[in-house]
């Protein structure tokens, strides 16, 4: 019973700890909340302005929220995956704005990653 006890504890630790590390960025290339640079913070008021920098950012259990506009540039495309334990990267569209990744060769494309959600993008050609 004390191993099972151990283990449970053991679990819920690792859970919270891989949990409460995860981090929300945003994606702004209109800068319609704050100004955008992929030098910035990725914060709602200073925004990233490509997702290609959330690309290379996000690792399990981040959000990124991507403000309103047509991205003919940026293919999601994460270099990190997430984790077998539901602990995904996850690309939104920020509080129900129309976005839209439009006339790319790929819209989403995952080489070696896995456990990547994409909510709310449109996706379209030319």
């Amino acid at each position: 019973m004390r191993r099972i006890r151990g283990v449970l504890i053991a679990s819920l630790l690792l859970s919270y700890i891989s949990t409460s590390q995860a981090a929300t960025y945003h994606v702004d290339q209109d800068s319609i909340h704050g100004n955008c640079s992929d030098s910035n913070p990725g914060t709602l008021q200073k925004p990233w302005c490509t997702i290609d920098k959330a690309n290379d950012t996000l690792q399990a259990g981040d959000i990124v929220y991507i403000s309103a506009g047509t991205y003919t540039m940026d293919t999601i495309q994460p270099v990190n995956s997430g984790s077998s334990d539901n602990v995904c990267i996850t690309y939104k569209n920020y509080k129900e704005e129309n976005v839209t990744l439009q006339g790319l060769v790929y819209g989403i494309r995952l080489r070696n990653v896995s456990f990547v959600a994409v909510e709310g993008i449109k996706f379209r050609d030319q």
